[in-house]
């Protein structure tokens, strides 16, 4: 499965274990994580959008996956762009 990962100053050994990973991950969570890469720091209902749906639900088991694999984490509270409201933001890790 290819990735979207960007390259620029990443080295080979974690682009080679970022693809490693992403070939063990389900389909939803892979889109759960492309999409979180793609707009990082982002929060549940960002997400769901970036997805194309409007239930948050769809979006968090596959979150809470990643975060227990250690994939992402919480970043910090902003103000989601969706629902207004200061809520807990995610990233990718290192």
């Amino acid at each position: 499965m290819q990735s979207n990962l960007k390259t620029f100053g990443v080295r080979p050994t974690s682009r080679q274990a970022f693809s490693d990973l992403v070939g063990e991950l389900g389909r939803r969570q892979h889109l759960v994580l492309m999409a979180i890469y793609r707009i990082q720091p982002c929060t549940d209902r960002e997400i769901a959008v970036e997805l194309g749906v409007t239930d948050p639900n769809f979006v968090r088991p596959r979150r809470n996956e990643l975060m227990n694999r250690g994939v992402i984490k919480e970043f910090d509270k902003k103000v989601c762009n969706i629902s207004k409201k200061t809520v807990m933001s995610w990233v990718v890790t290192e």
